[in-house]
């Protein structure tokens, strides 16, 4: 799928470039977890907040409106996404439209924090005294494509112990033709 001009294209957790299922999984939980905390935050210290700088939380809130306006269709998509099934595990499935879309639900630009971010949201609520403790879940999406390399390097040392750095193959070689192996089985399985 195309990207937006200066992406910066992540490898670790990808299927030939595309986030996968297993990581929009992940994404969403850790994403509930933020908004739920800046939620619960607002509803807290947005009173004291009122009484100092009434202009501030008014301002924090038409953003904080307008996030959610955002935030809520890219969950839907996201969570349609994840409610489907396929013939592949979700290590395997593209998420990559229903990813980017969360993402910038959150950040308008990618690699800028404009106003109205998630971002820029936590940090004028912190700078006015507020306290947030995430307790965001870790990832546990597979890094499909790792491991097809590292299973691909390990079924060339089964067929000959001796390809892998003595007198066959060098290293760089070895992941060239592991690397060859692991793109024929992703075109075969995206087929």
């Amino acid at each position: 799928m195309g990207r937006a001009a200066g992406h910066v294209d992540r490898v670790v957790g990808t299927v030939f470039g595309d986030r996968t299922i297993a990581e929009l999984r992940d994404l969403v939980a850790a994403k509930d977890v933020e908004m739920s905390e800046l939620d619960a935050a607002i509803a807290a210290f947005g009173p004291t907040w009122a009484e100092k700088d009434i202009d501030a939380v008014t301002a924090w809130d038409r953003d904080w409106t307008a996030l959610l306006a955002r935030y809520a269709p890219a969950r839907v998509a996201a969570q349609k996404k994840l409610d489907s099934t396929g013939p592949l595990s979700d290590d395997w499935t593209p998420a990559e439209g229903e990813y980017e879309r969360l993402i910038r639900s959150l950040q308008k630009e990618d690699g800028k924090t404009s106003p109205g971010d998630h971002i820029d949201l936590v940090g004028r609520i912190i700078d006015a005294g507020a306290k947030l403790d995430y307790r965001v879940p870790q990832p546990v999406a597979n890094d499909v494509d790792l491991s097809t390399f590292l299973r691909a390097s390990k079924v060339l040392k089964e067929i000959d112990p001796g390809l892998i750095g003595k007198a066959g193959f060098s290293t760089i070689e070895t992941v060239g033709i592991g690397a060859g192996l692991a793109l024929l089985a992703l075109l075969l399985l995206r087929r």
